[in-house]
């Protein structure tokens, strides 16, 4: 996996199953670091509980596993500089507005399990962004990769943004 992908993935993780993650990007709120990740990962995992017992200390090597993947997201974001995270975000959400607001009104009220009066939430956000729904999916996908790219060019360097 790239470094682009990587940080699309801890991107997402944070908008997903962080209660801050929107904040956290535009660096109002400290990044997560080291085994502060660990919630996010399990919640992300979700059950995957097989329900198979394999003869090791399981405690010992569940820690190492964590520790690995929470290292790993930390190499990540050191390589790349959460600094220039925060920026990318805030030029996208400075440099195209209407896809930002679309993009925090899907991650707000769109859900698997809700509907807002007789329509949809997906239909309501695109109704109220006067776009179609596949518009609004369309743009909720787009901007972590979006910034994920900025962020890995770093473009605010080249800009002396």
């Amino acid at each position: 996996m790239n470094r682009r992908d990587a940080l699309t993935g801890i991107i997402e993780l944070l908008i997903q199953f962080h209660p801050e993650g929107i904040p956290i990007l535009l660096g109002d709120v400290a990044c997560p670091s080291g085994l502060e990740w660990l919630p996010l990962i399990e919640a992300a995992r979700g059950n995957d509980d097989l329900g198979v017992r394999i003869c090791k200390d399981s405690s010992v090597s569940q820690l190492l596993d964590q520790v690995g993947q929470t290292d790993e997201l930390d190499r990540t974001l050191k390589e790349i500089g959460w600094d220039n995270v925060v920026e990318a975000t805030r030029a996208v959400r400075a440099f195209s507005p209407r896809d930002w607001d679309m993009f925090v009104l899907h991650l707000s009220f769109v859900t698997d399990y809700s509907r807002l009066g007789d329509r949809s939430p997906l239909q309501a956000v695109a109704d109220k962004c006067r776009v179609s729904p596949k518009t609004v999916s369309r743009r909720r996908q787009e901007i972590p990769e979006q910034i994920a790219r900025l962020a890995s060019m770093r473009f605010q360097q080249a800009l002396h943004w």
